[in-house]
């Protein structure tokens, strides 16, 4: 798990919907529009987050064919019960560039909903989602990201 700033605000933002790409086998999620990507993490080689200046989540790709992830979702979905609100990967956390963590991806029976998992929770406290769009929910346990839950287009 990463430990991340959350910044909260009372409206979702705008639908910038989470997509698989057949062509590039991965799945593409735009959090931030209209922003250039200034800095950029990768974790394991499977999830590539790009930030921007003020170290806010802009964008990321999973790189994983469809048909590498497992079927059924570990942790109940958590569509439509998210507050929302904005990512910060902390200054540390960057200049490492790239994290070690196992990330598994599971969808649901109908792959409409894929979840991004980085280990799994300690228990140590109740998991908790922020949505950062209507398609793309952190799940968070205490401070730190456990992963994303993705609707896909």
């Amino acid at each position: 798990m990463i430990d991340v700033d959350m910044e909260f605000s009372s409206a979702i933002p705008a639908d910038l919907a989470a997509r698989y790409d057949e062509e590039a086998r991965l799945i593409e999620v735009l959090v931030v529009d209209g922003q250039v990507w200034a800095k950029g993490i990768d974790i394991a080689g499977v999830v590539v987050v790009d930030l921007t200046d003020d170290r806010v989540v802009a964008n990321f790709d999973v790189i994983a064919p469809r048909e590498t992830w497992k079927v059924g979702l570990p942790i109940e979905s958590v569509s439509g019960s998210s507050r929302s609100g904005t990512m910060r990967i902390p200054s540390d956390v960057i200049r490492e560039g790239s994290i070690e963590l196992p990330v598994d991806i599971f969808r649901s029976t109908e792959s409409q909903i894929v979840q991004v998992l980085f280990g799994k929770p300690t228990g140590d406290s109740t998991l908790a989602t922020v949505a950062l769009t209507q398609s793309c929910r952190a799940i968070m346990e205490s401070r730190r990201l456990l992963g994303f839950e993705l609707s896909l287009a």
